[in-house]
């Protein structure tokens, strides 16, 4: 293929992948990050499964996904982008987003406020943007939401008093395999899981747990 004619195929394809990325999820990860997910065809079957949740989501229904790759497979990149374009399309919805710890949880919510922030984003969602109040890094709204819009913790933290309606996601709580393997520290990531985590879901929320699998006792196992 001449040079030409692959500059003319890529610039159709990247239109063709704004035009599609409001209403698939697929299609919106291709347009946002074009040469992670080409090099990443595995993970369209997770997107596939994300796009479920989001049929179910608009004919209130609940589902639970379990979703096990091995570390740096793209998972929770991937589900970061889920919610943003979940918030593109439900902006009224209201994400709880728990971690293993407070650090990478912080993280997780400011790589999701960068994402909303950025001129891509707003090339397909250009009226949904980030409040001018009520922002931190742990719970923050969107604008014209009357709830909190994203809020979350690490399993040493709190959730206490708010409410997941859309999306309950847990992403990797277990910090390393020698955390996994630990029956101590196995058994309180379940507790904390199911006593606080699951609290906090309400109406036609889907849960999302993610992770590396450890053993088959682990959070995602269980």
């Amino acid at each position: 293929m001449e040079k030409e004619e692959l500059i003319r195929a890529v610039t159709a394809a990247r239109i063709l992948q704004k035009r599609n990325a409001h209403d698939e999820f697929w299609a919106y990860c291709l347009y946002m990050d074009p040469s992670f997910f080409s090099r990443r065809p595995f993970l369209k079957e997770l997107a596939d499964v994300f796009q479920r949740i989001a049929d179910a989501y608009r004919n209130k229904r609940q589902r639970r996904v379990a979703v096990s790759l091995p570390p740096r497979g793209g998972k929770s990149y991937i589900t970061t982008l889920f919610i943003t374009w979940m918030f593109g399309n439900f902006p009224e919805g209201s994400v709880m987003r728990n971690t293993c710890t407070t650090a990478l949880s912080d993280k997780l919510s400011y790589d999701t406020q960068d994402i909303i922030r950025s001129q891509l984003y707003s090339s397909i969602f250009p009226d949904v943007t980030l409040a001018k109040k009520r922002q931190n890094v742990r719970l923050w709204y969107l604008e014209g939401a009357k709830q909190p819009s994203y809020f979350g913790a690490g399993i040493d933290g709190s959730v206490i008093g708010i409410g997941a309606y859309m999306l309950a996601v847990t992403d990797d709580l277990y910090k390393s395999l020698a955390d996994a393997l630990s029956e101590v520290i196995s058994e309180k990531t379940w507790e904390w899981k199911h006593g606080t985590h699951d609290s906090r879901v309400e109406g036609y929320c889907s849960h999302i747990d993610i992770g590396t699998r450890w053993r088959t006792k682990d959070v995602i196992g269980r």
